[in-house]
């Protein structure tokens, strides 16, 4: 069966008992109304997870006996960066949740030349990152970037390999990358609504970064 999961970001990695309060403590006790003896796990978003076993309720706290630290709990073995091009009203928020789901490591979101709209509601990502983290099973919550220039993400790119997606002939399928051995590190780019832009597109030829198409149809 699998255990509710708790964010605990200041959670002490050494004491065996662990005390909860705050949002978790009335998500345990009034939203999913948990007895004394049942377990959770609880993780702080670090990469780190502990298994509390609930002993004792208390009026604005609640006691757990927390076994040993599990390190990198529902994490990708490699890093994940999704930089994507700031989208309109919810879209941006749904990417980050799903994103969150399958595992990137840092999502930066992007100013390109035909972003539409501007600013990110950073906070409100945050708890989306926060609420997908706990839903998902992961330890390590995504770092979320403010929004940025591309040329400044290209002007320091990020290790590993890297996949810009983008609609053209000079694209390879990206059937054709999965089958490549995993790389160290991993980097997605995806454009604006309006596609990227010529510069942008030679940019990234000039970078050598690799062009990948999802094939025949428009997303």
């Amino acid at each position: 069966m699998t255990l509710e999961q708790i964010y605990l970001p200041d959670m002490d990695m050494i004491a065996p008992e662990i005390i909860i309060t705050g949002s978790e403590l009335h998500h345990l006790r009034t939203v999913r109304r948990f007895k004394l003896q049942q377990q959770v796990v609880a993780v702080d978003g670090n990469g780190h997870a502990r298994t509390l076993t609930l002993t004792e309720f208390q009026k604005d706290a609640v006691l757990a006996h927390a076994d040993d630290v599990r390190v990198g709990v529902g994490e990708l073995p490699i890093p994940l960066i999704l930089c994507i091009a700031n989208l309109k009203s919810d879209h941006l928020e749904w990417v980050v949740e799903k994103a969150t789901e399958l595992g990137v490591s840092e999502i930066i979101p992007l100013i390109t030349e035909h972003t539409v709209k501007g600013g990110i509601r950073k906070d409100r990502l945050e708890r989306i990152i926060i609420s997908a983290l706990k839903q998902s099973g992961r330890s390590k919550k995504p770092e979320l970037c403010d929004l940025t220039p591309i040329g400044s993400v290209l002007n320091q790119l990020p290790n590993g390999e890297h996949w810009f997606c983008m609609a053209g002939e000079d694209a390879a399928p990206v059937t054709q990358m999965t089958s490549k051995p995993i790389p160290k590190a991993l980097t997605i780019w995806v454009g604006p609504e309006g596609d990227w832009s010529e510069g942008e597109l030679n940019r990234a030829r000039e970078q050598k970064l690799n062009l990948v198409h999802l094939g025949g149809r428009r997303l």
